[in-house]
């Protein structure tokens, strides 16, 4: 089964070549890094380090209903599936540019909104 998380018609991808970041603490996990940046027009990748270190691809596409999709590689939803997360309301914030996005975590039942910031501050 492949995740695919939709984008509101109204919402943008962040700029080429930005990195967002945060940190969150998983409660019996620990200290999870999370790093997102977009590397090319229709390609993000998201690099994992803390007590998950791994590395996976977001592939974009735009439907017939001018609506952005994303899927993840096989890296990432392997790494979903494991864990049995689900990743819900993924949206840019292009006024504060920055990426909000919920993850819920059923194996532990956690669930947190989660704010990746751009400490470049590199808007093109």
């Amino acid at each position: 089964m492949s995740l695919t998380l939709l984008l509101l018609i109204n919402n943008i991808l962040p700029p080429i070549g930005n990195k967002y970041y945060t940190s969150v603490n998983i409660p019996l996990i620990g200290k999870q890094n999370i790093k997102y940046e977009r590397t090319k027009k229709f390609i993000s990748e998201i690099t994992l380090s803390g007590k998950i270190n791994e590395y996976g691809y977001i592939y974009f596409y735009n439907d017939d209903n001018d609506t952005y999709e994303y899927k993840l590689d096989n890296t990432l939803e392997h790494l979903l599936k494991k864990y049995k997360c689900s990743l819900n309301d993924p949206y840019y914030d292009y006024i504060n540019d920055m990426i909000i996005l919920n993850i819920q975590i059923n194996l532990i039942k956690y669930s947190k909104k989660l704010t990746l910031i751009n400490n470049q501050c590199k808007l093109l």
